[in-house]
């Protein structure tokens, strides 16, 4: 029993021994195992939040655009990509077979506009914050298409012109006239259309998927849907049309020109369209011969042309202006078009029409864009019809002082320091100049119609006014174009016009006299975007001049009188400049002229006769 006892004794420590074994292999590291019990989860936890954050605002996996990958791009990534198989694209063409004629089309002749950056725009992003994290582990394929402008029309017609598909389309049966200019009718003909739908479809499903498959068109058979026999029930509904009598006008309601559509059947063409239940018939006209016909009937007597001006820098490095700014005049022939075939096709029977005025093309030699003078940027305008021959010839000699200036950038430009002096010895005459004394003959008179048209090609430009001066009274000569309020008066040694070229870039201006009575000033630079439109003149506060005031002077014999002014109502003129910056911001500037009233003035002679 006792060794029994020793043997349970012994295995019980046997049993101790191996259990103490085991646990020294389960703890031979225990620093270790809780390090690893700590890290191992920690690191999935750090993995996970560095994931998380590497796909937040990416494009989810397995995204494409035909075949270019996507995965995990942001947008403006997705748009490079895109962007570059754009261009690579463009150099690509579609084969298209028809009437058993291959022809290489490229993807701008199809009228196909890819659009990259919509398209990466419109590709959902993954978004940590709104919990879509799960879309970042989605395998699924995601095929997306490119986004495209696809013009149908253009497609059309570039295969028909290519293909010369018109030889072979079924013809209606239309109206003509014949070899005696008799009204008659054309048998139409049976032929081949393409499928536009389908065409278009297979273009557009390819272009988006970036690809240039080989095209075979169907062509269907196609009866005429207009017969002659359909027409000649239709004659005298047609020959209703040629009755058709149209007046045009234009502008002032004496000017205007009857024409009778029968005498001018050279322009007519007719067309037709079948409804469910009816034929409707149309007179239109055709565009080369009508073309023809606005030259010979309006052309000459309506419309200017526009001239090409040409900047360039001479020999001497000074830069010059070849041919004048003048608008062009040219008659809206789209809409005249237009409104004719109205006219015939309707009850109406009187039309207008309508001019436009065209900018000149200004063309720019390369030392000149260097200098921004690339385009015109604001003229001034006024006429002086009425001014005697000194006040003519004054205003000429005046403008050439300042055709050719070169205003630098920031330069503040003066008038004065332009003209220089003014007296016989510069080619001027006396003519009449109000001064403090009144209205008196004095070399120059005159050149305050060329500072006022300078004046207003400034105001126009939106350049800074730095100082402008207004006339005692209000001068006819300076609003016979705009009205009163926008004249500025120049005094060498007092009166100036200054403003400031602040553009950034060169000016030139240059000033001519056109027919003798109107002058202009151009400015040529380079426009920052800035707009401006004037609004007036609002006059007010009229003033009477007053009784005529009598003045004895011994310059006249007893008897005689001399008006040495006439009487002037004094009253204001109120202009504004809207001025709106490249940036969007507007100013009202505000142009106020009070002209005074000035009493009629009579020298009466004193002079006795010897």
């Amino acid at each position: 029993m006792g060794k029994n006892k020793n043997a349970s004794r012994k295995k019980k420590n046997t049993l101790t021994e191996k259990q103490r074994e085991e646990s020294k292999k389960t703890n031979r590291h225990p620093i270790l195992f809780i390090i690893a019990t700590i890290i191992f989860p920690a690191s999935m936890v750090v993995s996970t939040i560095f994931f998380r954050e590497f796909v937040h605002q990416r494009i989810p996996i397995q995204t494409s655009v035909g075949d270019i990958d996507l995965s995990f791009n942001t947008t403006d990534e997705a748009a490079k990509k895109l962007e570059d198989a754009e261009r690579e694209y463009k150099n690509k063409s579609f084969k298209i077979t028809a009437l058993n004629k291959e022809i290489n089309f490229s993807p701008q002749e199809m009228g196909i506009d890819l659009l990259p950056n919509k398209t990466a725009q419109k590709i959902k992003v993954i978004n940590i914050e709104k919990e879509n994290f799960l879309r970042a582990l989605d395998l699924s394929k995601k095929n997306m298409d490119m986004e495209a402008d696809i013009n149908k029309k253009q497609q059309v017609k570039k295969i028909k012109e290519k293909f010369d598909l018109q030889k072979i389309y079924p013809r209606e049966a239309t109206f003509y006239f014949d070899e005696d200019k008799r009204l008659a009718v054309r048998e139409g003909k049976s032929g081949f259309v393409i499928d536009e739908e389908k065409l278009f479809n297979d273009i557009n499903s390819a272009a988006k998927k970036l690809e240039t498959p080989n095209i075979t068109i169907d062509l269907k058979n196609e009866n005429p849907k207009v017969t002659a026999k359909d027409l000649e029930q239709k004659t005298e509904e047609a020959k209703k049309l040629l009755r058709k009598t149209i007046v045009i006008k234009h502008g002032n309601p004496d000017r205007k020109w009857v024409l009778q559509v029968f005498n001018n059947k050279e322009l007519i063409e007719f067309a037709t369209e079948k409804t469910s239940d009816d034929i409707k018939i149309y007179a239109g006209v055709k565009p080369k011969e009508f073309n023809e016909f606005i030259d010979k009937t309006f052309s000459e007597e309506m419309e200017v042309p526009v001239e090409t001006v040409n900047i360039y820098v001479d020999e001497k490095g000074e830069p010059k202006v070849n041919g004048r700014g003048n608008d062009g005049i040219l008659i809206n022939r789209e809409k005249l078009k237009r409104d004719f075939e109205g006219a015939i096709n309707t009850a109406l029977n009187v039309i207008e029409l309508r001019t436009e005025k065209v900018s000149p093309k200004i063309v720019a030699t390369e030392q000149a864009k260097a200098l921004g003078l690339t385009e015109r940027i604001s003229f001034g305008y006024t006429t002086y019809y009425g001014s005697p021959e000194n006040r003519v010839h004054n205003i000429k000699t005046g403008a050439e002082k300042f055709n050719g200036k070169v205003i630098k950038p920031g330069e503040t430009f003066s008038f004065n320091d332009t003209l220089g002096q003014v007296d016989e010895t510069t080619g001027y005459k006396k003519e009449l100049v109000i001064k403090k004394d009144g209205t008196i003959p004095e070399y120059g008179g005159g050149i305050c119609q060329v500072s006022t048209t300078m004046y207003r090609a400034a105001l126009f430009a939106g350049l800074p006014i730095k100082e402008r001066n207004q006339h005692t009274y209000a001068v006819s000569y300076y609003s016979q174009v705009l009205g009163h309020g926008l004249d500025a008066t120049i005094y060498l040694g007092g009166a100036n016009l200054k403003f400031e070229n602040d553009t950034g870039n060169y000016v030139l201006v240059q000033a001519f006299v056109k027919d003798d009575y109107e002058l202009y000033f151009i400015l040529y630079g380079t426009s920052d975007g800035r707009k401006v439109s004037m609004e007036g003149p609002y006059l007010s506060n009229y003033k009477s001049p007053g009784q005529t005031i009598y003045e004895n002077t011994d310059s006249l014999f007893i008897g005689q009188k001399k008006q040495q002014e006439k009487a002037h109502t004094g009253f204001e003129a109120l202009w504004y400049r809207h001025l709106t910056l490249k940036d969007g911001t507007e100013k009202k500037e505000e142009i106020k002229t009070r002209y005074q009233a000035i009493p009629s003035k009579i020298l009466v002679g004193t002079k006795e006769k010897l």
